[in-house]
């Protein structure tokens, strides 16, 4: 008897995984999105309030490439800090001078969510141009800042960094 509750029990969980879309038969890595089914994620981001709706849409723009780069820019605007937040850590997935440039901005972003995710997709990207705001960054009344700000300063690995540590 117990080992066939455990059998239906083992099945429901994983039909519950499958109807909320956390267990997945497809493969979606690296498929290329149209751009009406970007403005369709884009507008499900804006519109829930489930971090794991977000975050399976930023995921999704995410694997659909250099495409996705202007709808995910997009999403730094919103009101929604959760929503600047994973679009920050998101945006660590691509190189571009623009997205570099809005990092760098959303290091002044009110929340120190947003911040550090900044900092850390900085970091992940090594972007040189990056390390000057990081040093100010570094600055930061939030305690968790100065971690984020020095672990994407060691990241890019730029002797800036260091020489400015060595000064102050």
């Amino acid at each position: 008897m117990l080992t066939f509750l455990a059998l239906y029990t083992v099945i429901f969980i994983v039909l519950s995984g499958f109807y909320s879309g956390l267990i997945s038969f497809t493969k979606d890595e690296g498929v290329s999105l149209s751009s009406q089914e970007m403005e369709k994620i884009v507008e499900r981001i804006k519109t829930t309030h489930s971090r794991l709706v977000i975050r399976d849409g930023l995921s999704k723009l995410t694997r659909s490439g250099e495409a996705a780069i202007q709808p995910l820019l997009s999403l730094v605007e919103e009101e929604s800090p959760i929503i600047r937040w994973y679009t920050a850590d998101s945006l660590g997935s691509f190189q571009s001078k623009e997205v570099i440039d809005v990092l760098i901005e959303l290091l002044h972003d009110p929340e120190v969510q947003v911040r550090n995710a900044a900092a850390g997709s900085l970091g992940r990207i090594k972007a040189e141009e990056a390390v000057l705001p990081l040093i100010d960054a570094f600055k930061d009344p939030a305690r968790d800042m100065g971690v984020s700000a020095a672990r994407a300063l060691a990241s890019i690995g730029d002797l800036r960094a260091v020489e400015h540590s060595q000064r102050h």
